[in-house]
């Protein structure tokens, strides 16, 4: 195996497993983007729910980031491997 397929291989799974940390946090995240929180307003207590909506909302703009980012880099690492790819044909002659 030539070093371009060995960083080629490194770089494919690098960028799989972003995919699959973004899946993961993204199926996680599902019940932060619910309207009900669960909690009423007992006894007169708005104030706790509206903090309790307000963090959620904190959570869910933090996981839009990551995913956002986590996106970025898994594409970066999947263009660095088909630049790797070219570099291989190139001065190979040849696909792998």
């Amino acid at each position: 195996m030539s070093d371009v397929e060995i960083f080629y291989a490194e770089l494919q799974h690098a960028s799989s497993t972003v995919d699959t940390a973004i899946t993961g946090l993204l199926l996680e995240s599902a019940d932060l983007d619910s309207e009900d929180t669960g909690i009423g307003n007992p006894a007169s207590r708005p104030a706790l729910r509206l903090a309790l909506h307000r963090h959620l909302t904190g959570l869910s703009e933090a996981v839009r980031a990551r995913v956002a980012g986590g996106s970025q880099v898994s594409a970066s690492a999947r263009r660095i491997a088909d630049r790797y790819s070219e570099l291989d044909v190139e001065l190979t002659g040849r696909r792998s």
